[in-house]
This record gives C-alpha cells, structure tokens and sequence, in this order.
C-alpha cells in the first residue's frame, strides 16, 4: 500500500483512471481515482519552483 505511482495524475487520468473524491487541505488537494479495482490517491500542490503551476505525486492504494 501507498507504493509511489511513477504517473504523474494527468497522465493516470489519460489512461482511464477516474476521479471518485477530492479533498481540499491547507496545502493542496487531494484525489482518489479508480480504474476497474485499482485505486490510487494523488496530492496536488503549487510548484515552489514556477508560479501558477502544480505538481501531483500519486500513490497506489491496493
């Protein structure tokens, strides 16, 4: 459980993961997505190093 995901969120999102909840903290988000049986939770937050960007990093729930 939570083995990193070497996928960034979009590109899990591209290949057919779903978002299924969303939850907003004081330094990001966080998603849950699912495909088929298979989760994976994603942080979302600000780039420290280019304004107006993000960065994901994603872990594997099962």
């Amino acid at each position: 459980m939570f083995k990193p995901v070497p996928q960034s969120m979009q590109q899990l999102i591209a290949s057919g993961y779903q978002v299924v909840n969303i939850a907003i903290g004081l330094s990001g988000f966080g998603y849950l997505l699912k495909q088929d049986t298979h989760y994976v939770t994603c942080a979302v937050q600000p780039d420290r190093t280019k304004p107006d960007a993000f960065v994901s990093e994603c872990r594997a729930m099962n």
